[in-house]
């Protein structure tokens, strides 16, 4: 929410978090404006409100409940992301 304080106290934390993982190719990292987009079967109550989405078809998504730091949002995006399979050639098979 643009007009929430701790969206914008969050904003420079997010993007570097964005920046540093942009290499991860199994990683990524994403805004949305919850006043402006629904999604339907996702319940908001508060901002800013942060969720890990599992790569791969109907997977639930993940409620981060953690601090708001960089070091534990890396930790905790590293620690639920699971690297594409390699295939035999050495290149990435989509999931």
């Amino acid at each position: 929410a643009p007009w929430c304080g701790h969206c914008k106290s969050l904003a420079p934390v997010y993007d570097k978090l964005a920046a540093d993982l942009l290499t991860e190719d199994h990683v990524v990292v994403a805004k949305m404006d919850g006043t402006l987009n629904e999604v339907d079967g996702l319940s908001i109550r508060g901002f800013p409100t942060l969720k890990f989405y599992p790569a791969g078809a109907n997977k639930t998504p993940i409620d981060y409940s953690g601090a708001r730091d960089f070091d534990s949002l890396k930790k905790f995006i590293l620690d639920e992301s699971v690297q594409p399979a390699a295939t035999e050639g050495g290149e990435h098979q989509e999931l």
